[in-house]
């Protein structure tokens, strides 16, 4: 036996003729109906005579969208799968061959749990220490049913753990991703995984004589912020001591510049570090 919950919203869809037109008499009316069962729903959209052809737009809630050109009148049904329990806002968008334009929007519900993996210490960048470094992982679990049940990995491999914590002692460098996946136990047993990325730093690795104490700041610094996707890697003290000595490119560049461009990858959200260091570093731009 499955949950289910409806919704019906009747959403007046404005006439649009060069500029919106407030007189609601111009509008249209659509029925629009959300059947939720478990984690999966079902949009009904009931698209009237006469306006036809249609061309929908259906965003989830969720980063996914549906889309739909030439679509007669009559009754519309969509099928969406959601990823995690919460509330997802939904919003319609229907254009007709008449240019009659309009959106709506709604709300959904799904009851099950949503999951977050956090790390002790945070940010989850670990350095090898007597040959090896601890971390714990603890889930955090908001919504569905209690109690839950866990399941842990590391890299795919399945850990022993089953509560909502688990601890795990390195003993090699390099990055790992963290998984924990987490079911409720409500009629539906819906499910949710989050991952962590992890930098596990060995210094046994890096060569003595090159790790210069500021290559070393640069290293962990752009190293913490690959776990956010501003950088394309994580870096060691030596591969900031090649860059700063033009061992790969053949051009010095300062530790200056690569601690400036650290700065702004912090404030500028769609560069990454290595986009920032590449941009003009030629004394022309804000490298000078």
């Amino acid at each position: 036996m499955t949950g289910k919950k409806m919704f019906q919203a009747v959403i007046v869809l404005m006439l649009l003729l060069g500029a919106p037109v407030a007189a609601f008499a111009n509008g249209i009316s659509i029925g629009v109906t959300t059947t939720v069962d478990c984690d999966n729903v079902d949009f009904k959209i009931d698209l009237p005579a006469g306006f036809g052809p249609y061309t929908v737009n259906l965003e989830f809630g969720d980063t996914e969208k549906f889309e739909a050109i030439e679509q007669p009148a009559g009754l519309l049904e969509v099928a969406h799968p959601y990823p995690h329990g919460g509330d997802f806002n939904w919003q319609l968008i229907v254009a007709s061959s008449d240019s009659v334009l309009g959106e709506a929007e709604g709300t959904v519900t799904i009851d099950g749990p949503t999951v977050t993996l956090e790390s002790t210490p945070s940010p989850p960048l670990l350095t090898i220490d007597g040959g090896e470094a601890s971390i714990e992982f603890k889930a955090v679990v908001v919504d569905g049913v209690e109690p839950y049940f866990y399941s842990w990995s590391l890299d795919g491999v399945d850990l022993p753990d089953t509560g909502l914590s688990a601890p795990y002692t390195f003993t090699a460098g390099g990055n790992y991703e963290a998984a924990v996946s987490v079911t409720d136990s409500g009629t539906c047993g819906l499910s949710h995984t989050d991952t962590l990325t992890v930098v596990v730093v060995d210094p046994e690795s890096d060569p003595q004589d090159a790790c210069h104490p500021t290559a070393q700041k640069i290293a962990e610094a752009v190293s913490i912020i690959f776990l956010d996707a501003r950088a394309e890697q994580t870096y060691t003290c030596e591969d900031i001591f090649n860059i700063f000595e033009g061992a790969l490119t053949g051009n010095h560049t300062g530790f200056g510049r690569l601690w400036h461009a650290y700065q702004l990858t912090l404030t500028i959200p769609d560069l990454t570090w290595e986009e920032i260091r590449d941009w003009k570093l030629d004394g022309s731009s804000w490298g000078a």
